[in-house]
């Protein structure tokens, strides 16, 4: 490929009569593919027009497949794929690469304008091939499914971490109840149904008792208030958090998609880095 940029670049005097009979050629095979895909793109634009308009009716045929391929020798897919050229790709877009051909217009419509722009980075548009573009656009996915793959086990490694606290929430706030309760139960048990007695120290005792079964069933009632009130806010707040934390997350990786691919690799990392140290 080289060889090639030099030759194209070098002074008349400079190169071989069957060199600069090449150079010809390869321009005018350039010329001519350059003015083919602007004749591709009117074909789109027609074709266009009579299937959103619905012309092909007139004509007589049931739908605009039939017609594309009875009528303009089209196979059923191939209309289609020429409209999604101009449908997908901006007009200044295809001004820029109409040197391309609209078959690599085509390959490059199947994916975003992000997707395209990292494409862009990692290949050089104008020399790759149609089967390496292809490629290209394979190991993109690829990659684009790996990291999906990834953020969504971290998320569901997250969502497990925030259940087992608020569980163990849970059943710290049962137990201490729990544990209330027993004692309540116990300094029931020693108050009698019936005392009469004399001796002071004994009436002191039962009334400090008294106090104290007063005390704990009125720390009881509050904490099963709390609990009750406490888990339905964590819950509340968990849930409008977790689903933040989720439209975030497909926003981030439509972003770390759009860097180039020369960044994509550290910010890869970042990302699993800061998910992977939740202090959870």
């Amino acid at each position: 490929m080289e060889q090639f940029k030099q030759l194209m670049i070098a002074d008349n005097g400079a190169v071989t009569e069957r060199q600069q009979k090449f150079r010809d050629l390869h321009n005018e095979i350039m010329f001519s593919m350059t003015r083919a895909t602007e004749y591709a793109i009117i074909v789109a634009e027609s074709l266009k027009k009579v299937r959103d308009d619905r012309l092909f009716e007139e004509a007589g045929f049931a739908d605009f497949e039939e017609y594309a391929e009875q009528a303009c020798g089209f196979k059923r897919r191939q209309a289609l794929n020429y409209i999604s050229v101009i449908e997908r790709l901006s007009g200044e877009y295809l001004n820029q690469n109409r040197g391309l051909g609209i078959t690599k217009l085509i390959t490059l419509s199947t994916v975003s304008e992000g997707d395209r722009e990292i494409i862009e980075e990692s290949v050089d548009l104008e020399s790759v091939t149609v089967a390496q573009l292809q490629e290209t656009i394979r190991q993109l996915e690829a990659e684009k499914a790996e990291a999906t793959k990834q953020l969504e086990m971290n998320l569901g490694e997250v969502e497990s971490k925030v259940k087992k606290a608020e569980k163990d929430a849970k059943d710290k706030a049962n137990a201490k109840i729990t544990k209330l309760q027993s004692e309540i139960t116990a300094l029931k048990g020693k108050e009698p149904e019936k005392v009469v007695v004399q001796d002071e120290k004994v009436v002191a005792e039962l009334a400090q008792n008294k106090e104290i079964l007063a005390q704990k069933e009125a720390e009881l009632e509050r904490l099963k208030k709390q609990h009750t009130l406490a888990a339905d806010e964590s819950f509340l707040k968990f849930k409008v958090t977790f689903e933040t934390f989720q439209k975030l997350s497909v926003d981030l990786v439509a972003q770390l998609n759009a860097l180039g691919a020369d960044k994509q690799e550290g910010a890869r990392n970042a990302v699993k880095a800061l998910i992977g140290g939740l202090a959870i």
